[in-house]
């Protein structure tokens, strides 16, 4: 399986870089995207319990956070807009650790999010975790490896929320978004359990072009 091209129904691996989903699910020409003037009370920010992860090799030292959440999160109405004029909004996500965020809400409020100094990750974050775990790639489709995040960084599986606030692929994926200047940079980091056999890939690095989805957030710091 392979995203899908101009003009062709989306996918499970969604639409060829560079398009985008509309509202028929058809894959199409990129829209302007931006995010609504909207405000969040995020109330009282954290991470979930347990100690922060220290990952070391191939040269590469980087400390992690758990998952994060909010006390303005604790509800299961997700109000994040369209794909093309988004909304900042989180969600809860009972059963699993931390909060479901969408783009918008990351991007308008990362400094609450991920306090210094801690940070939103970049995608060469994740390229080096990857790398820190003893592959190359960030593209991989290997049992063996995902364990390694499981065991190593912590993975939970806790799928994302849609944009009728239902939440899916609980127990299947694990999908965090990475730092970005505008919505449309933004990429996703995604981490799959064996037992998902709609997932192409096990571990991949792709754009985030559901803007109106919810998804989990750690943070990250260098020292």
């Amino acid at each position: 399986i392979f995203p899908a091209a101009l003009g062709e129904k989306t996918n499970e691996m969604g639409c060829l870089h560079g398009l985008e989903e509309k509202a028929d699910g058809v894959c199409a020409a990129p829209s302007d995207v931006g995010c609504n003037n909207t405000t969040l009370n995020l109330g009282t920010v954290s991470f979930t319990s347990g100690t922060e992860i220290t990952i070391i090799g191939d040269n590469i030292s980087q400390f992690w956070s758990r998952p994060v959440t909010a006390t303005g999160c604790q509800k299961t109405n997700f109000n994040s807009g369209s794909t093309v004029s988004a909304n900042a909004d989180c969600r809860s996500n009972p059963n699993y650790p931390g909060d479901l965020f969408s783009i918008c809400a990351v991007l308008k409020y990362a400094d609450k999010l991920c306090p210094y100094p801690w940070r939103i990750p970049t995608m060469k974050n994740y390229e080096d975790l990857v790398r820190a775990f003893g592959e190359t790639q960030p593209v991989l489709n290997s049992e063996s490896f995902v364990n390694k995040f499981v065991t190593g960084w912590a993975v939970a599986y806790a799928g994302e929320c849609d944009p009728k606030s239902t939440l899916q692929f609980q127990n299947q994926r694990a999908i965090y978004i990475l730092n970005a200047s505008t919505p449309r940079e933004t990429r996703r980091f995604q981490v799959c359990n064996k037992g998902d056999a709609q997932c192409y890939w096990s571990v991949q690095i792709t754009p985030g072009q559901q803007y109106n989805h919810g998804w989990s957030l750690r943070c990250v710091r260098n020292n």
